[in-house]
């Protein structure tokens, strides 16, 4: 584990408790707007890159098979916590996105909702690198619908550079 994901873990694990209190306004006013657009026209496997508490759950296609995966166990018990509020299927796992041990494209689609937003600069391109191959060719990765922070422009421009489909919606 390189040291910016140890750090970034040790971040997770500590907020944790605290974190749907302290992004609570975000969510409320800007977020939850927008996550049902992330799952629109998704189905199959879907991989929901850096799930957190598990805000995106309510909104996961019905019937469809969603592995949530984060860095922090911390935040994955509480994501646990909302799995009942899904209509597909969800299982959690604790990873590394910048080192998936998924066989190349098992998922139909992969959701990075708020992850790259996180991320330090120096894990950006090998975790986009991951979800890339991680799924199925013919689908996309499918990244926020809004724009991204000025320290994430090297991402996105990568998101074209490897060919990577995005959607938005307006």
């Amino acid at each position: 584990m390189s040291r910016e994901t140890a750090q970034l873990r040790r971040r997770y694990e500590r907020i944790a408790p605290y974190y749907d209190g302290l992004d609570a306004l975000f969510e409320r006013f800007r977020y939850r707007r927008i996550r049902p657009l992330l799952f629109a026209g998704l189905g199959g496997s879907i991989l929901d890159a850096g799930v957190g508490t598990g805000r995106n759950m309510p909104f996961y296609p019905h019937g469809a098979d969603v592995t949530g995966v984060d860095l922090s166990r911390a935040m994955l018990r509480r994501a646990a916590r909302r799995r009942a509020s899904s209509p597909a299927r969800v299982t959690l796992v604790e990873m590394d996105l910048a080192r998936l041990a998924f066989p190349d494209g098992t998922f139909d689609a992969a959701v990075a909702s708020f992850v790259f937003c996180t991320l330090p600069d120096a894990l950006q391109l090998a975790a986009l690198r991951e979800l890339a191959r991680r799924k199925h060719p013919a689908d996309g990765i499918h990244p926020p619908p809004w724009r991204h922070p000025p320290q994430a422009g090297r991402t996105v421009g990568a998101m074209g550079a490897l060919g990577v489909r995005r959607k938005l919606r307006s």
